[in-house]
């Protein structure tokens, strides 16, 4: 497990008991992604439907094809849920391929290659 983004600080913010106030923590989303999303849209179709599944599963308004799955809020049980709602679109998934596949663009790659025959 090793940490996608670090975030520096001079000093953590404290509650009035001396430990770490982890609701003044910066969030994710604090290190602009959000903007970067955009910059990086569906190439084609599967894309667009993988894209549609995400967004569903994860409640967020946008995500790009390039945007990790355990990185903006997916987690082991989003992962269960994933799977169900991509076969309930027709695909044949597994819980592992979501960890091994955990981009959009990743998946796609996937799908397509298993489409093919060659995996």
């Amino acid at each position: 497990m090793i940490p996608r983004f670090i975030h520096f600080m001079d000093e953590f913010p404290l509650n009035t008991n001396g430990k770490i106030n982890k609701n003044q923590l910066p969030q994710p989303s604090d290190r602009g992604e959000e903007d970067n999303r955009h910059a990086s849209p569906p190439r084609n179709e599967l894309d667009m439907q993988l894209k549609d599944v995400w967004m569903r599963v994860l409640d967020v308004q946008d995500i790009g094809i390039f945007d990790d799955f355990f990185a903006i809020g997916g987690h082991s049980l989003l992962v269960v849920k994933l799977e169900v709602e991509l076969e309930k679109e027709g695909f044949d998934c597994e819980d592992l391929d979501i960890f091994k596949h955990n981009t959009i663009f990743d998946l796609s790659e996937y799908f397509a290659e298993k489409q093919n025959g060659y995996s």
